[in-house]
């Protein structure tokens, strides 16, 4: 006999003996794959372990889309749960351990999975995007994925005789407190027989697999993102980041007033050029970071500095939006004195983590994060921040946090699971207490990759390409974020840097097609106010249609390969779509007017000119033509086209 979870899509059985999945069945291609299973879990505490074969185990409930399973143990219960929701493609599996005792007990180590796969049946693609690693098991006509949704990586999985699932914790909990483990995760989706092309496999510390992937394989990866990240609300949200307009990163107190005005005129001229926007002042804690550095751990509020004060005020009486970012490290993160961070609370030096020769803050210790938390609450409560942001510095990786102190809440070694379980958890928090917070992720989210980013309403480019950045490189970088990294255009927050000699339109179009978040990283003073309002006006247009903004379809083909690219921002059959030819001579643009354009199949479209670089004799601007197939026409090179979509 078995068990069934069943979607429209997907069919897992279950062995009635063992409560193991046996099989994962694709309904469309009638393919499926076949597992062994090994050991349901185990678990490594400090001092002993806990096997899925230690524990007696019983069905609590199952039904069509969710069966859980419990497990006793000695001194710990431990629940699975499995859930297939009707419409998707993928399901989870949820592990909580609930301890019977009333101490505090340390994980080294879940393995949430062990089991074999039959090795004549497909072909396994290990794939690490950021610190990050999924599995795709490739068949005739579909895959199957699966993996954790954790940003630690763990050691590459290609035996399929046995094949691990879990990764490293080293982590404290508390008396009575309950585990959630991170989710484990098994998909499928059908192969399109095309591939992403090779990109840069490693800039700076992010880093991905030499493998391409199937297109379908990376859509399945979007869409099982998109279903779990918090829906996104208002519309595109632009930044200015002062660290690449000589804002200054001393404090905000008497000693640099003048620096201070002329960060006002920079400001003034923000206003003009981006309308509604979040400033994000160059220094960390909003130009406190020096205060914050000097509080002891009996304070539970930064002090109030009148020259921060002032500033902070003249900003909102000119309808100026302002950002707060901090380290968790240090509280000057990129001001390093041989080998030390400037950290936090001198009167706890034990709160100090060491690694080798480096010492710096460890996050990874609840008396400290506590009081950090409490007073970056009443921070931005008091003066009501738009956007709140993490960025962290050294040691590097950004992502890892070893640490050698014997005090915290992990043992001595690699802390780095914990300070990811930290920051999300501060993250939540922040949200819980203010809803419209943005909350946005530097370093190490954008190192760390995807599944340290769900908890986010922005990340910053995983690439962190800045210098030299064009419009064709933006949209390049987007496309690598969307297909190997598996980011949302609602999520994703391109940089826009460098533009001064490039043809402004051709810019703006760039980066409205590929993300709702933007990130300005420079101003073109000698600009004329005709420039600057130019810039305006799109980001206007964005606004005016911002219940657009939150969902893009990528057409196939990339920036500079022969052929035009493209993007769709439809609803309802109604929306826009944009195409640029980066080549240096005529390219085809194809606009497909179906389902792969986020469009309706069957149905009559009347497709206008709403803006082009360029003439382009295909579309007659004062009439809108209709069609129903695939829409063709050329393109000039280094040019581009905003066509309004309506259903007829």
């Amino acid at each position: 006999m078995s068990i069934k979870l069943v979607s429209n899509i997907l069919e897992v059985v279950f062995d009635t003996s063992n409560f193991e999945i046996v099989s994962i069945y694709n309904k469309s291609t009638c393919e499926k794959i076949t597992l062994k299973p090994i050991t349901s879990f185990r678990i490594e505490f400090e001092t002993e372990a806990l096997d899925s074969s230690d524990c007696r185990k019983t069905l609590v409930s199952s039904n069509n889309n969710t069966l859980k399973v419990r497990y006793e143990g000695e001194n710990y219960e431990i629940e699975i749960t499995y859930t297939l929701k009707p419409s998707l493609h993928f399901l989870q599996r949820r592990l909580f351990l609930i301890p019977k005792h009333n101490n505090s007990y340390l994980i080294r180590r879940i393995d949430l999975l062990t089991f074999s796969l039959e090795p004549a049946s497909g072909k396994l693609i290990p794939f690490q995007h950021g610190q990050c690693r999924t599995y795709f098991f490739r068949k005739d006509r579909c895959g199957f994925m699966f993996g954790i949704q954790v940003p630690v990586l763990d050691e590459e999985q290609k035996n399929l005789g046995r094949i691990v699932l879990g990764y490293p914790v080293n982590y404290r909990f508390l008396s009575g407190e309950i585990y959630q483990a991170e989710i484990l995760f098994w998909g499928t989706y059908l192969l399109t027989g095309k591939f992403t092309p090779p990109v840069p496999l490693k800039v700076k510390e992010c880093i991905q697999s030499p493998n391409l992937l199937d297109y379908g394989e990376s859509e399945a990866m979007l869409s099982m993102v998109k279903s779990q990240i918090s829906p996104c609300t208002g519309g595109p949200v632009v930044c200015f980041n002062g660290c690449q307009n000589n804002l200054t990163r001393n404090a905000y107190d008497e000693k640099n007033i003048k620096f201070l005005e002329e960060d006002k005129k920079i400001l003034l001229m923000a206003k003009e050029m981006l309308g509604d926007f979040i400033a994000q002042p160059a220094p960390p804690w909003a130009g406190a970071h020096h205060t914050v550095k000097k509080m002891k751990s009996t304070d539970c509020k930064i002090p109030k500095l009148p020259v921060r004060e002032e500033f902070i005020n003249w900003a909102y009486q000119n309808g100026i939006k302002l950002g707060i970012y901090i380290s968790l490290k240090g509280a000057q993160p990129w001001k390093w004195e041989n080998n030390y961070l400037p950290g936090y609370c001198d009167d706890q030096p034990h709160w100090q983590g060491k690694h080798e020769n480096i010492i710096y803050t460890c996050p990874v210790n609840r008396p400290f994060m506590e009081w950090l938390t409490g007073i970056l609450i009443d921070d931005i409560r008091y003066h009501k921040y738009a956007e709140f942001a993490q960025d962290e510095s050294l040691p590097a990786p950004r992502y890892k946090l070893p640490c050698e102190a014997e005090t915290h809440d992990h043992l001595p070694g690699d802390a780095s699971y914990g300070f990811f379980l930290v920051r999300r958890k501060l993250f939540q928090r922040l949200k819980k207490e203010f809803p419209s917070l943005i909350l946005k992720g530097e370093r190490p989210q954008m190192d760390a990759g995807i599944w340290d980013a769900l908890y986010l309403d922005a990340i910053y480019t995983l690439s962190e390409i800045l210098d030299g950045i064009g419009s064709d490189d933006i949209r390049k970088w987007s496309r690598i974020r969307h297909y190997y990294h598996f980011v949302p255009p609602s999520i994703d927050e391109v940089p826009v840097k460098h533009f001064q000699s490039e043809n402004l339109d051709y810019l703006m179009l760039s980066i409205l097609a590929v993300s709702r978040n933007y990130l300005f990283c420079e101003l073109p003073y000698s600009w004329s106010k005709t420039s600057l309002h130019r810039v305006r006006y799109w980001l206007d247009w964005a606004r005016k249609n911002s219940q657009l903004m939150f969902e893009c379809v990528f057409l196939p083909d990339w920036p500079g390969e022969g052929k035009c690219d493209g993007y769709v921002r439809a609803l309802n059959g109604n929306g826009y779509a944009f195409f640029f030819n980066a080549n240096n001579k005529i390219a085809e643009a194809i606009l497909p007017l179906d389902e792969s354009a986020g469009l309706i199949s069957g149905e009559s479209y009347s497709v206008s000119l709403e803006y082009s670089t360029a003439k382009i004799d295909f579309f007659n601007a004062t009439s809108k033509q209709v069609f129903q197939k695939n829409l063709k026409f050329q393109l000039p090179p280094h040019s581009s086209v905003l066509l309004k979509i309506a259903r007829s």
